[in-house]
C-alpha cells in the first residue's frame, strides 16, 4: 500500500491522506459493529443456564478464564489460515481475566472485531494476489493432525507461502489420476493446474465474504463468543442459533422439512450425494446423484454455493423460512446445466431410516440392522428409532431369525429415553445403568421395568470409534447380560448427556451437560470408551478420533456400585483366540500403522507434479470385498427399496465378513449337545 501512495501523491500531501485514510476506515468500521447491551443480554442468558444447570459448573468456572480465548480463537479460525501469532496473542491477551459484565465484555468483543477484520482483509489479499504458480519446482506440504505445532504464522510472507502450497496440494489431490496429463507438456500441465486452483481461490475468496461484510462479522463474532464459553465448560455443552436449533432437532427425527437434495463438497465443488426418496427433487428424472450444484438462487442473484454461508444454504435446502429452492445443475450425463425450482415438504428422513437384511451361508441366517441413530419421535405421524427396531425384531421373529447383528458403528447416539426402550427389547428384566446429576448426586438406576424380551437368540452389537453416547451406553449394558456379544474397536468414550435449554426471545438453546452415565458397578466409559469383547481392527478410528481428542473433556469419578445382573458366562477368550487365526484383517492393521506414521511423523509430501504423492492410503482398500454370506434386503418400503438395494455393495467389506464369522464360531462354541 505504501509504495501506491508513494508513486501517486505527493510528499506533502501523502500523511495526511493516509491519516484521514486510515481514521475513515476505522470510523466506518468501528461505528457500524458496535455491541450493544442486547449481545450482553444474551451471553448474560447463557451463562445463567449454564451456572444454573451444568453438572461441573462449579468445579469448572474457575478455569473458564484460561480456557476461554483458546475455545474462541478455535471457532474463529482453527486451521490457523487468517490469523497470525501476533494477533492470536493479542486476542489470547483481551481475555486473561474473563470477566462476565458488559463494561468488560462489549469492548472485548468490538476489539476481537478489528483484530478478526484485519485478518481475514489481509488473508482475502494474500489469496487475491496467487496467481500462475509453478507444479514443477522442488517444494513441499506438512499435514499436521495432532496440533502438538503452532498452526499460526509469524509473518504475512510465511502465511503467504503456506497458502500456496495447501492451493498445490488440493490441486495436486484433485488431478492426480487425470488421463489427460500423461499427453500434456509441462506447460500445458500448470496451464491445467492454475485454472484448477483459481476455482479453489475463488471458493477461499467466497468463504471469507462473510467476513468482510460489517454486520455479518458481527454475528460471527457473537456467535464464536457464545460456543467458546459453553465449550470452555466441556466439548459437548453448546450454543446454537435459532436456525442452527431448528435443523439440530429435524436430525434428531424421522421427518424433515427439506428439498430432498443432500449434497457433499469436494475441493471447491457441490455434488448430489444423495436424494430423498419421496421427495419432489427424486421425481425429476434430470437430477441424479452425481450431478454437480452450480448455482443457487439467492434474494433474485444465482449464486455459487462456495459462495454462500454454510448455515444460509443448510436453510436453503432445508429450512422453514422458504418454501421452495431454485438451483442450477451440470449435469453428469450430458454436462448441460439446468434451472430448476424445486418445492420443499416434509419427508422421510433417511439418513434416520433402519435397514434390516439377512445374512445367508449353508447353514445359518442371521439378522443385519443398520441402527443409524437414536433418533426420537416429535409428532404423532413418525416412528422412534425403537418403535422402528420393534417393527423388525417382529418382522424378524415371524421369518424364525433369532440371531440378529444390530450394526451401531458411527452412530453417534440421540435419546437416552430410546436407548432404554432399545434395552428392554434384549433383556428380560433388570438394572441397566446409572447416572450421576446435581438432583441425584449418589447416583440414580436406570432399570428395564417390563417383564419378558423381543429377542430369543443370541445378538452381536458391532462398535468402532465413532460409536458414541448411547450407542456406547447400550454396547456397555448389554456386556453385563448373557447372550450379547461386543464385536468391534473401541467406541467413542462419551459418557455425558446433555439437555436442550431455550433462551429468551428465540435466540437459540443452550445444550447442557447435566449427567453423567456409569455402569452398574459403578465404573465409566467416559474418555476410554467400551472396550469390545472380540476386538476387530477399524480403520481410521483411534488414535484419530474419541472424546480424549476434545479439550476438557469431564473426568468421572467412580461412584457407589448397583446390583448385579444375571451371570454372564460366554466363551470370549475362544472366540478371540479363533478370530486372531484369520489373516483377512492383517491389512486394515497394515494400512492403520502406515496411515497413523504419516499423519504424526509429520511427513512432508513433495508438491513437484513428478514426484507427488499424498496420504490417500485407504484407496488401497478394496471397495467390495466378498463375503462368506449372501445378503438379502427386508426392505417392505417401496421408496426406500433403491437405497436398500444401492447400500448392499457398502455392505462387502471386511469387519462385517469377520463379524459374521465370530458369530458361526459363538453359536458352534455354544450349542447344546
Amino acid at each position: 500500500m505504501s509504495s501506491l501512495f508513494e508513486n501517486r501523491i505527493p510528499d506533502n500531501l501523502y500523511k495526511p491522506l493516509l491519516f484521514l485514510f486510515l481514521s475513515l476506515l476505522i470510523y466506518t468500521v468501528g461505528f457500524g459493529q458496535d455491541y450493544v447491551s442486547d449481545d450482553y443480554s444474551t451471553i448474560s442468558n447463557v451463562h445463567g443456564i449454564l451456572q444454573e444447570n451444568h453438572i461441573e459448573y462449579s468445579e469448572t468456572v474457575e478455569l473458564i478464564g484460561e480456557r476461554f480465548s483458546v475455545q474462541l480463537i478455535q471457532q474463529l479460525d482453527s486451521k490457523g489460515e487468517y490469523l497470525l501469532q501476533s494477533e492470536k496473542k493479542r486476542i489470547n491477551e483481551l481475555f486473561l481475566n474473563l470477566e462476565m459484565n458488559p463494561k468488560f465484555i462489549l469492548p472485548k468483543l468490538k476489539a476481537v472485531h478489528l483484530i478478526f477484520l484485519q485478518a481475514v482483509t489481509r488473508t482475502s489479499n494474500i489469496l487475491d494476489d496467487i496467481d500462475n504458480i509453478s507444479f514443477f519446482e522442488a517444494d513441499s506440504f506438512q499435514i499436521n493432525v495432532e496440533n502438538k505445532v503452532d498452526l499460526y504464522k509469524l509473518t504475512e510472507i510465511e502465511q503467504r507461502n503456506w497458502w500456496i502450497k495447501k492451493l498445490k496440494y488440493k490441486t495436486l489431490i484433485k488431478h492426480k489420476t487425470d488421463s489427460i496429463l500423461a499427453l500434456s507438456d509441462e506447460e500445458e500441465i500448470n496451464k491445467i493446474f492454475n485454472q484448477s486452483l483459481q476455482r479453489d481461490i475463488d471458493y477461499e475468496l467466497c468463504k471469507l465474504a462473510p467476513f468482510l461484510k460489517d454486520q455479518e462479522l458481527k454475528l460471527i463474532i457473537l456467535n464464536a463468543f457464545l460456543r467458546a464459553y459453553c465449550l470452555s465448560f466441556d466439548p459437548h455443552s453448546d450454543y446454537l442459533s435459532s436456525n442452527q436449533q431448528n435443523i439440530f432437532i429435524s436430525q434428531l427425527s424421522t421427518e424433515l422439512y427439506s428439498s430432498g437434495i443432500y449434497f457433499s463438497i469436494q475441493g471447491s465443488t457441490f455434488y448430489i450425494d444423495e436424494l430423498s426418496p419421496y421427495s419432489h427433487a427424486n421425481t425429476i428424472k434430470e437430477i441424479n446423484i452425481g450431478d454437480e450444484i452450480t448455482g443457487v438462487l439467492v434474494n433474485h442473484e444465482m449464486l455459487a454455493p462456495a459462495c454462500i454461508s454454510t448455515e444460509k444454504l443448510i436453510n436453503l435446502f432445508y429450512g422453514k423460512k422458504t418454501t421452495s429452492i431454485t438451483i442450477e445443475i451440470k449435469s453428469l450425463k450430458d454436462d448441460k446445466r439446468r434451472i430448476f425450482t424445486i418445492p420443499k415438504s416434509v419427508i422421510s428422513n433417511n439418513f434416520n431410516h433402519t435397514f434390516h437384511y439377512v445374512f445367508k451361508d449353508a447353514t445359518n441366517e442371521i439378522g443385519y440392522i443398520q441402527f443409524p441413530s437414536f433418533y426420537s419421535k416429535y409428532d404423532f405421524d413418525s416412528n422412534s428409532s425403537a418403535e422402528d427396531l420393534a417393527l423388525i425384531l417382529l418382522d424378524f421373529k415371524q421369518r424364525g431369525i433369532s440371531n440378529i447383528i444390530v450394526d451401531l458403528r458411527n452412530n453417534g447416539g440421540g435419546s437416552i429415553d430410546e436407548a432404554v426402550e432399545l434395552l428392554g427389547y434384549f433383556i428380560d428384566y433388570g438394572p441397566l445403568f446409572s447416572i450421576t446429576s446435581k438432583e441425584y448426586p449418589d447416583g440414580y438406576l436406570f432399570k428395564d421395568m417390563k417383564r419378558g424380551k423381543v429377542t430369543t437368540g443370541k445378538t452381536v452389537f458391532l462398535v468402532n470409534g465413532l460409536s458414541a453416547s448411547a450407542s456406547e451406553l447400550v454396547a456397555g449394558t448389554m456386556q453385563k447380560y448373557p447372550d450379547a456379544l461386543i464385536v468391534g474397536s473401541s467406541t467413542f468414550g462419551k459418557a455425558t448427556g446433555q439437555n436442550m435449554m431455550p433462551l429468551p426471545s428465540k435466540k437459540g438453546i443452550v445444550l447442557v451437560t447435566t449427567i453423567k452415565i456409569h455402569s452398574l458397578d459403578g465404573s465409566n466409559y467416559q474418555v476410554k470408551g467400551v472396550e469390545p469383547d472380540v476386538v476387530i481392527p477399524t480403520y481410521f478410528s483411534k488414535p484419530f478420533v474419541g472424546e480424549a481428542k476434545y479439550d476438557y473433556p469431564i473426568r468421572h469419578k467412580r461412584i457407589r456400585s448397583f446390583r448385579e445382573v444375571v451371570k454372564r458366562d460366554e466363551p470370549i477368550d475362544s472366540l478371540k483366540f479363533l478370530s486372531s487365526k484369520r489373516n483377512s484383517l492383517q491389512a486394515i492393521e497394515a494400512l492403520n500403522d502406515e496411515l497413523f506414521k504419516k499423519l504424526t511423523q509429520h511427513e512432508k509430501i513433495p508438491l513437484n507434479y513428478y514426484m507427488f504423492t499424498d496420504l490417500q492410503v485407504e484407496e488401497k482398500i478394496d471397495t467390495y470385498w466378498p463375503q462368506p454370506f449372501d445378503i438379502v434386503s427386508l426392505e417392505s418400503n417401496d421408496a426406500f427399496m433403491n437405497e436398500s438395494n444401492r447400500r448392499i455393495n457398502n455392505l462387502h467389506d471386511p469387519i462385517l465378513g469377520e463379524t459374521f464369522l465370530i458369530f458361526k464360531d459363538w453359536l458352534r462354541l455354544t450349542k447344546k449337545p
